[in-house]
């Protein structure tokens, strides 16, 4: 094969690849109802643990999770208008797992 047809060869196969991806993105996905897939500290030994302590005691980390992921919200959105994007990403993730926490420890039928 000279290196026209090589070029050619290659521009047809990434073109229908593309079209393939393109494909798959319209498509609607599915997500998992699962309730460790959407809140992966569920599948952690230690969080089981946590859920089997009294009401009150859950209630009080969970309340102490929603304020930890408040303040970590303000700070990935403070970050984030300084551009300093990786700050940022972090506070966010803390943010989500400290919400995953409380909304795990919450309600030990539900999670």
């Amino acid at each position: 094969m000279n290196s026209h047809a090589e070029a050619r060869h290659f521009t047809e196969r990434t073109t229908a690849e593309q079209r393939e991806i393109y494909e798959r993105a319209k498509s609607p996905r599915v997500r998992s109802s699962k309730r460790e897939v959407r809140n992966p500290l569920l599948a952690l030994a230690g969080v089981a643990a946590l859920r089997s302590l009294p009401i009150e005691v859950r209630q009080q980390l969970a309340d102490a999770a929603r304020a930890i992921q408040a303040d970590a919200r303000d700070r990935a959105d403070k970050c984030w208008r300084k551009h300093k994007a990786p700050m940022a990403a972090y506070w966010k993730a803390v943010g989500v797992y400290a919400g995953h926490f409380a909304r795990a420890i919450k309600d030990p039928n539900n999670g």
